[in-house]
């Protein structure tokens, strides 16, 4: 009888073990799927940021070059409205330089030139840096076709293009123009 009770305590006791780790299991495996939903929706959320980032540094690339084109793309009939579509994508030290610019050149007026006039930009390469999450640094090289009277020559710059994030929208805070050789 002895050997009865004590095969009933011991598989009493080896059924009360097998439950309470049973138990721990579930309650670990709950907590292992509850937490690899997390990580899921976690993973998910980075990568739909990440995608954005890269759309939003394709977009700021894209504003570098606009600016570069819009200051170098120019002929007898459209050079007077150049400075005014400057003046819409910058602010701060962009703006300031580029108003020095137009109040040293005012006495120019190259409306007045009569020989025909063009200048076209081809970019070569552009490249994108973040400096930080409201500002960028795009770097452009370029060549510029300048014909004036049928004369062309052709100038390899480098333009490099500093970008603000303010107020929900981005604009040319300074700009560095180099010609290389």
């Amino acid at each position: 009888m002895n050997k009865k009770i004590l095969a009933l305590i011991i598989t009493g006791a080896l059924l009360i073990i097998s439950l309470v780790f049973n138990v721990l299991l579930t309650s670990a495996v709950r907590e292992a799927q509850s937490e690899g939903e997390h990580l899921q929706k976690e993973k998910e959320r980075l990568e739909s940021k990440l995608e954005a980032s890269k759309e939003n540094n394709e977009k700021l690339k894209v504003m570098g070059e606009k600016f570069v084109k819009t200051m170098f793309t120019f002929d007898n009939q459209t050079a007077s409205d150049v400075k005014g579509k400057l003046l819409e994508q910058v602010k701060g030290k962009a703006r300031s330089k580029l108003q020095e610019v137009q109040k040293t050149t005012e006495s120019y007026e190259i409306s007045k030139i009569e020989a025909e006039y063009s200048s076209s930009v081809k970019i070569k390469e552009s490249y994108f840096n973040r400096i930080d999450e409201d500002s960028s640094l795009v770097t452009i090289v370029f060549d510029q076709a300048l014909t004036v009277g049928g004369n062309k020559t052709v100038s390899q710059y480098e333009m490099k293009v500093w970008l603000e994030h303010f107020e929900g929208e981005w604009s040319v805070e300074n700009y560095e123009l180099q010609q290389l050789l």
